[in-house]
């Protein structure tokens, strides 16, 4: 979430990438996140299950090793 209170959500392509006991990488493009004010970024939430549904639950463990920005070599 910007300073401008707009969002933008980006979802991984893997649907087991949460059940999977290997590592995984995930590189998004910042393209990604069209329509935010790429430099007033106030808020970030990482999520696991659909967004959209109306029962929490289940268990286990999520590892978040680093978070960060690089810039892609043209």
């Amino acid at each position: 979430k910007d300073s401008t209170g707009k969002t933008a959500s980006v979802t991984h392509g893997n649907l087991e990438a949460a059940t999977t006991s290997r590592w995984i990488e995930w590189n998004i493009p910042l393209s990604e996140f069209g329509g935010l004010s790429l430099n007033r970024i106030k808020t970030m939430c990482i999520g696991l299950g659909d967004r959209t549904g109306t029962t929490p639950g289940g268990t286990g463990l999520i590892y978040i090793d680093d978070i960060r920005l690089t810039r892609t070599q043209q």
